[in-house]
């Protein structure tokens, strides 16, 4: 165990700061001493979670498993905040918000297979996602995650043999991502 020294305790007007932590926060009685402010203590914690998603269709809502430091499942509803940049994830404890690339800059830094013959498409895809905007049991979440976003569809064929586009509302798939990330939180407990 590795013990830390203060250099300086800080004393400021509205809290007591004793290395770098927040020890209390105090108000002024009309004498002019100092009383402690009743607060709910706070936790912190962070760690390792993995999380899974299935999109079937390349839809708007996904279901969500998550493990590790948060076990929880839920829905994922792609693009409804920020003028669709953002998804918002709602568990069974609480919600929070996740930053979503894909839909901000489209399939980045992955790789494309189009096999002509059978019109089927794999898209693979790898990005940095962050958290924010937590309620319930994860008020107050941060962190990144940084998943893997496969899309495999099956394309409409044509009647000249070609293949039809990704975005017809013919063309039939499925998604999945998975990903492993750091969170915190900072709650209540």
């Amino acid at each position: 165990m590795t013990a830390h020294r203060c250099r300086s305790t800080t004393w400021m007007a509205a809290s007591v700061v004793l290395c770098g932590m927040t020890v209390g926060a105090f108000t002024a009685s009309s004498a002019g001493l100092l009383r402690p402010i009743q607060r709910r203590p706070t936790r912190a914690i962070q760690a390792t979670i993995s999380i899974y998603e299935v999109v079937p269709n390349a839809g708007h809502l996904g279901s969500v498993v998550l493990t590790g430091g948060i076990t929880d499942t839920g829905s994922d509803h792609i693009g409804v905040l920020d003028r669709g940049t953002m998804d918002k994830i709602v568990l069974s404890r609480g919600t929070f918000e996740v930053s979503d690339p894909f839909l901000q800059k489209g399939y980045i830094h992955g790789s494309a297979r189009m096999n002509v013959r059978t019109c089927s498409l794999v898209l693979q895809t790898t990005t940095s996602e962050s958290f924010s905007h937590g309620t319930g049991a994860y008020r107050g979440i941060s962190g990144m995650l940084h998943p893997s976003l496969t899309r495999v569809s099956v394309l409409p064929h044509r009647s000249r043999g070609s293949c039809g586009g990704v975005n017809s509302s013919q063309t039939k798939s499925v998604e999945w991502l998975e990903g492993t990330g750091m969170v915190l939180l900072h709650g209540t407990s």
